[in-house]
């Protein structure tokens, strides 16, 4: 979605394979979240930066008969999105949700790892708020790495984290957004907002889930000169090797922001 996050330079087969486990591992804890915070059959939904479409296609389920669009830039997400079997009540529109001028038509609007990606996260929220309908709901879910247990910490990787949230702020990212969500929605006009707070780990994400973007990351800082070819391969050996260890623990937090429009 945002300049943070350049599809351009990873393994695309690779990188849909990791979003839709990404996005399977997390569909148990984050759907019931959605549900009670509202979103139910019958509500039009739009998914902007839908990605891969694999978690809009839950979101579809849900919803359905109603009608839900995922929002994507990147043609070749839009491409593996539209080849995923649904209900026939969902739709994939190219396009970047911070260029378009939405209309107030959707009962939920919804975005999923998206924020933290985002250069332009107050315009992002804006143009949300624009797309709800009088007292729609907008939501948003994301992570804040500030929350992240690894235990034993293994030290290559996390030298390659810490490189990486400085790599990811100069990108225009922000790995810490989830600690502002509710400050931000509130300030781009939704009221009610209201925070839920997931906490997940490996025992119900499993390990390799947990620790499959290190070499996402590994790949972005050799690209940008920042580690080598040496430092990538003994991170993702460490990773491995923690992935592999049954002793081995992680958690993190995820989370997702829901307030009401204001028209």
């Amino acid at each position: 979605m945002g300049e943070a996050y350049d599809l351009s330079i990873l393994n695309q087969d690779l990188e849909v394979a990791r979003l839709a486990r990404q996005a399977h591992s997390s569909f148990s804890h984050e759907l019931p979240v959605l549900a009670a915070a509202g979103l139910r059959s019958g509500m039009s939904v739009v998914d902007i930066g839908s990605g891969s479409g694999h978690f809009t296609a839950q979101l579809a389920t849900l919803a359905h008969p109603a009608n839900v669009v995922g929002i994507e830039k990147e043609d070749a997400m839009v491409r593996v999105a539209r080849s995923l079997p649904h209900l026939g009540n969902l739709d994939f529109v190219l396009a970047d949700a911070l260029s378009a001028q939405p209309r107030p038509e959707f009962d939920f609007v919804f975005c999923r790892l998206v924020v933290n990606n985002t250069p332009e996260p107050k315009t992002l929220l804006a143009k949300m708020v624009g797309y709800a309908r009088p007292g729609g709901l907008i939501c948003v879910s994301d992570i804040d790495d500030g929350t992240v247990v690894m235990h034993p910490s293994p030290p290559t990787v996390e030298h390659v984290n810490t490189l990486f949230l400085d790599f990811f702020r100069r990108q225009g990212g922000d790995r810490h957004v989830g600690r502002r969500l509710r400050e931000m929605l509130t300030h781009a006009g939704a009221l009610d907002v209201k925070t839920h707070v997931i906490a997940v780990d490996t025992q119900t994400w499993g390990r390799d889930v947990f620790l499959g973007r290190i070499s996402t990351r590994t790949r972005r800082l050799v690209k940008a000169g920042m580690i080598s070819e040496g430092d990538a391969a003994l991170a993702e050996a460490e990773a491995a090797r923690w992935i592999e260890d049954d002793s081995s623990y992680g958690c993190l937090t995820k989370f997702i922001v829901v307030g009401r429009s204001p028209h």
